[in-house]
């Protein structure tokens, strides 16, 4: 009798339909054939019958067992025979103990990326007049590998929008526009900021959104245009970090903003759990002039961003330099994260101005740094001027706030082009 295995190799965790067969080889036919096989601990049966019983089985005939297995750790394993027995065709009985069939299981292939989400947001030039209504047209590019699944645009900002302020775009294809529209009144004249909020599922099926800044224009063009000032805004609390407050600073910095009497000059980008990748694709598709990371860092400088499979990455003081270096519009940056005096140190060799943290700092001091920054850079005052009165602004809210605690700001002996402001 023989006992033959196909397939003998399998993939860890995979549903496999193995084949046991048992053919008679001898010269007469066997009588009272009983199979009943013994899994190793590494297979797990999930269907199908481990045991056979034949009356009688021809010489040359066969019979096959039916199983789907799981193997559960990757190695060599032996499939064996708790019961193996039969009589040949001289009535002699056989009971066989060493039946051994060497399987494997081998390690399952690596899961592929899914792949990658990007988009662009555009509005149209069309030009709104001042208390009346008109329309504001816009577009999304798919410029990414992945579908951009269930999307939606949402507008807000200083305008009387007509209806639902949020427009379902559906599902977009690699390489897909699609435009959207919403009705506005604008009562402000002048460069008016709009506030655009996407939200999509990417290729691994995970919901994400970010919020984009442009701006219409309402009335009269300015007959001299002044220059303008593009911010983005990163941040990152990873699960497994210290919840922090950064809703609470992004909500102030952009109130600020729009408050300033230069509110026009002002655009702000907002990313938010990024990535690393998120941090290139964000200075890729926009050229700000001043950059913020707010979240968590390591004494030296490293800073904590999501890993592409959730929890936190540690994205190195020097890899972070780097990726900026790869903008040459960014004239400032702001580090508003636990000890990155020492990155500032390192980022105020490429750019003008750079703002640090030399301690610990919590969620009330970095909102007031934020606060007081935003409030007089809106205003028209230069970065040195907003960063005293950032720090003005926690010295008034924080109890027992010491000047040594303060962030600090670097500023490039040599740097060649102006302060923004």
């Amino acid at each position: 009798m023989k006992v033959t295995v196909h397939p003998r190799r399998l993939v860890q965790g995979v549903p496999t339909d193995v084949e046991v067969r048992l053919t008679n080889t001898g010269a007469g036919p066997c009588t009272n054939v009983i199979l009943k096989l013994r899994l190793p601990p590494a297979l797990l049966q999930l269907r199908g019958r481990d045991r056979l019983e034949v009356g009688t089985l021809p010489a040359g005939g066969s019979v096959v067992l039916s199983l789907s297995l799981r193997g559960s750790r990757q190695g060599q394993c032996t499939l064996g025979a708790s019961n193996f027995s039969y009589r040949d065709d001289r009535g002699t009985s056989h009971h066989i103990t060493d039946l051994a069939v060497d399987l494997a299981v081998d390690a399952a292939p690596p899961a592929a990326p899914p792949p990658v989400s990007s988009f662009t947001v555009s509005l149209s030039p069309h030009r709104l007049r001042q208390g009346e209504w008109g329309t504001v047209r816009g577009e999304v590019v798919n410029t990414g590998e992945a579908v951009l699944s269930d999307l939606d645009v949402q507008l807000s900002g200083p305008l009387v929008v007509e209806g639902r302020t949020v427009r379902s775009l559906g599902d977009l294809a690699a390489s897909g526009t699609t435009p959207f529209e919403f009705p506005v009144r604008a009562d402000e004249r002048g460069q008016v900021p709009v506030h655009l909020a996407i939200h999509y599922r990417d290729g691994s099926g995970r919901r994400r959104g970010c919020q984009q800044t442009r701006t219409v224009q309402v009335g009269e063009p300015a007959t001299a245009p002044e220059s303008q000032v593009r911010i983005l805004y990163l941040s990152a609390n990873p699960e497994q970090t210290t919840p922090i407050g950064l809703e609470r600073e992004l909500k102030a910095i952009r109130h600020e903003l729009l408050m300033g009497r230069e509110r026009h000059r002002f655009t702000l980008d907002s990313y938010g759990a990024v990535e690393d990748r998120d941090i290139t694709f964000a200075l890729q598709n926009s050229t700000p002039q001043i950059v913020h990371f707010s979240g968590h860092g390591e004494e030296g400088g490293d800073l904590y961003v999501e890993a592409a499979g959730g929890g936190p990455h540690i994205l190195t003081a020097e890899a972070f330099a780097k990726l900026l270096g790869q903008s040459d519009s960014i004239e400032c940056v702001i580090v508003n994260a636990c000890h990155s005096e020492g990155l500032a140190q390192r980022l105020v060799t490429r750019f003008d101005h750079v703002v640090g943290m030399k301690t610990r700092i919590g969620d009330d001091a970095s909102v007031a740094f934020s606060i007081g920054f935003y409030q007089a850079l809106s205003a028209g005052h230069s970065i040195p001027h907003a960063v005293e009165a950032g720090r003005a602004l926690i010295k008034a809210r924080v109890p027992n706030w010491s000047d040594d605690q303060a962030p600090i700001l670097l500023t490039r002996p040599d740097r060649e082009r102006p302060a923004t402001g």
